[in-house]
């Protein structure tokens, strides 16, 4: 409602000349040793964008600047951020975040890599294996890209010991026996109904030993690490 906007517009004033005062004061007492801390120049940056915001709303001229008063107004959700300074825990959370990113990147970037090697290769195993209960057309190894999904389902922990079993299954499928070893002729005419191979235990163990212990685990340990270098900093 109208009613509503003006309110919103009058705060947003009343705090703007408040954060103005206070840049102010600050600039007036400190001087040049304002600019020497990072969240000075933050607080500072955010007052010179509100005012600009405010200063092309209220200027008249035929120029069309609502893309740029839109951009310059965004500076006022970054007010929020002043808030991390008189909070020693967010303070901690936000460097606990910055010291993890780079560990973090590191072993996202070797998961992925597994995660790859993993799809090729269960293409390469069990691409025939004909559909059951869990293995089916929408968890299989048919194509790389539902290689990939099947891998990162079975991350989670879903039926990945089911999937594991159905492609070591070498028996006969709802009156259908498998196949030892199928032609491209035969898998054309009859469709794909190949037999699972043991290997399958290979697979799936190393997979998850792999990806949902070690990776995981690490990703855990560089959390924890950064939280003791972030608390140690704000000390």
């Amino acid at each position: 409602s109208e009613v509503y906007d003006n309110v919103l517009e009058n705060l947003n004033l009343m705090f703007s000349v408040i954060f103005n005062i206070e840049c102010a004061l600050k600039v007036i007492g400190l001087g040049r040793a304002y600019f020497y801390t990072s969240w000075n120049k933050f607080d500072f940056s955010i007052v010179i964008g509100t005012d600009i915001g405010f200063f092309l709303r209220f200027i008249k001229s035929g120029i069309d600047i609502s893309t740029i008063a839109t951009v310059v107004r965004a500076f006022r959700i970054m007010r929020i951020v002043r808030l991390i300074r008189s909070s020693q825990t967010m303070r901690i959370i936000l460097d606990t975040i910055m010291h993890i990113l780079p560990q973090v990147t590191n072993i996202m970037s070797l998961v992925f890599l597994l995660l790859f090697i993993y799809s090729v290769l269960g293409m390469k195993l069990f691409s025939t294996v004909m559909y059951q209960d869990y293995y089916n057309d929408r968890s299989n190894f048919r194509n790389f890209g539902d290689s990939l999904l099947l891998l990162i389902r079975c991350l989670t922990g879903e039926d990945w010991n089911r999937i594991m079993d159905n492609l070591a299954f070498t028996g006969e499928y709802n009156g259908q026996k498998c196949a030892e070893d199928q032609t491209y002729e035969q898998m054309q005419n009859e469709g794909i109904n190949g037999c699972g191979t043991n290997w399958a235990y290979v697979f799936f163990i190393s997979y998850m030993i792999l990806l949902s212990m070690i990776i995981m685990n690490l990703s855990v340990a560089a959390v924890i690490e950064g939280l003791d270098e972030a608390r140690k900093s704000n000390l």
